[in-house]
């Protein structure tokens, strides 16, 4: 199997896409640092909801009914996830037809002003029903952001990243993500100790997002700078008409790989929030082990793309998943018998790393399999179905396994099955021809 992306053309914006070529336009390593922190504060905003939902649930939603807050809370956080297809399908046919640039400004835009929302509506005591029904529709409208900014961005990462690593310009991604968890969870460590609880939980919690809305302009001149280039488009109709029978088929095969990534991350964040041993963490405590989260999966994933440009991304994948599912079952037995918050931190941060080390060489591996005219729409559409059928309902799956088994380890037998699933998607997805990537 071919280790590396060979490369195909790009046409400059406003020029006709069989003119102008550019194989010379890569990313300046400014322009990298730019999409990457943008990309954090993107993600920053949906890992604070994830974090913050048990003060979002008793702020915006009705208590001592048959559900409680916090559970109306966590089927916002998983609608939000259930918007994402859609907005991958739309924003990447745009990023493939309009530019990555453009849609990027957009997903940016709409991620951030969802977060403004939050921070300032008032609470369901103050105004009812609406505050719910508000807090649910930025959910979806961040959810059908993101599904979009995945693949324009990671296309344009790898298309016009670092030169024969295609692994690293997908890992810049995943370790944007374990950036903005990271500073997630030292905002709320930080407003844990700083706040007394009473203001904490009054409007203290508020406080990130609005941080995160007050960046909107700093993404906006970060991306800016980055010279739009767009994806040539074939002409010829027969081979369209071949690249669509095979994008379905593409498109599931790359589901499942991204159930085997997706799953451990948002296990071990419910577990950083609810803990395994029956006696939820306390808030620091919480807010430390998703900093350690995110820390791990930062440099996991740089690591693993680094890995995957020598050795190849299949091989990558292959070691990620196995090691996940095998250690995730003796590391939950661990943590579920201990309640050190050191063992905790160590443990979940293990999990975490582990599965981090085939995240850019999973996207990495799909991307090529997509060619240039529905590259970003394939990722977009692959990982946002992933995640949100996979992602956004595995606190409630996790939930509902601690409650019918009466043991928090019990949850690894998902993380096992969800690796399982993924590598036999891969050998599927891997028979599939690659597509240049420049």
């Amino acid at each position: 199997m071919n280790t590396f992306l060979p490369q195909t053309d790009l046409t400059t914006e406003g020029k006709s896409h069989s003119a102008i070529k550019r194989p010379e336009a890569r990313l300046t390593s400014a322009n990298i640092v730019g999409l990457v922190l943008a990309n954090t504060v993107e993600f920053f905003d949906f890992f604070v909801y994830a974090m913050f939902a048990g003060y979002i649930g008793r702020a915006f939603f009705p208590q001592g009914t048959f559900f409680d807050g916090l559970q109306f809370s966590l089927a916002t956080f998983a609608a939000g996830y259930l918007s994402r297809p859609l907005g991958a399908f739309t924003l990447g046919r745009y990023a493939d037809r309009r530019g990555r640039k453009k849609t990027a400004l957009i997903t940016g835009s709409l991620i951030t002003l969802g977060s403004l929302a939050i921070a300032v509506m008032p609470s369901f005591d103050a105004v009812g029903l609406p505050a719910s029904l508000v807090v649910l529709l930025c959910r979806m409208i961040q959810g059908f952001a993101i599904g979009g900014e995945l693949g324009a961005v990671t296309a344009l990462l790898v298309e016009r990243g670092p030169a024969g690593r295609p692994a690293m310009g997908a890992g810049y991604q995943v370790a944007a993500q374990g950036a903005a968890q990271l500073l997630a969870g030292i905002s709320g460590l930080a407003l844990v100790e700083c706040l007394p609880a009473a203001d904490l939980h009054a409007w203290g919690w508020r406080l990130p997002f609005a941080f995160a809305a007050v960046l909107l302009p700093v993404q906006f001149y970060l991306r800016r700078s980055i010279e739009e280039v767009i994806p040539s488009h074939e002409s010829d109709t027969r081979l369209a008409t071949s690249e669509t029978r095979s994008w379905i088929k593409h498109s599931l095969c790359s589901v499942g790989m991204v159930f085997g990534g997706t799953v451990p991350t948002y296990v071990v964040i419910y577990v950083a929030a609810f803990g395994l041993s029956g006696t939820s963490p306390s808030p620091s405590s919480s807010f430390a082990m998703a900093s350690a989260i995110g820390a791990a999966t930062l440099l996991a994933s740089l690591i693993g793309a680094a890995l995957a440009d020598k050795i190849g991304t299949g091989m990558m994948i292959v070691i990620a998943r196995t090691a996940t599912a095998i250690a995730v079952y003796p590391v939950f037995a661990l943590l579920s018998g201990h309640h050190s918050p050191i063992i905790g931190v160590i443990a979940i941060s293990t999990v975490a790393a582990l599965s981090a080390l085939g995240g850019g060489p999973t996207l990495a591996f799909i991307l090529r399999k997509f060619p240039a005219r529905n590259r970003a729409t394939g990722l977009a559409f692959s990982y946002a179905t992933g995640v949100a059928v996979f992602g956004g309902t595995t606190p409630l799956i996790a939930s509902a396994i601690v409650h019918a088994t009466g043991s928090g380890a019990k949850t690894a037998w998902y993380v096992i099955f969800a690796s399982v699933v993924a590598l036999t998607a891969q050998q599927y997805l891997r028979r599939a021809p690659d597509h240049g990537m420049r």
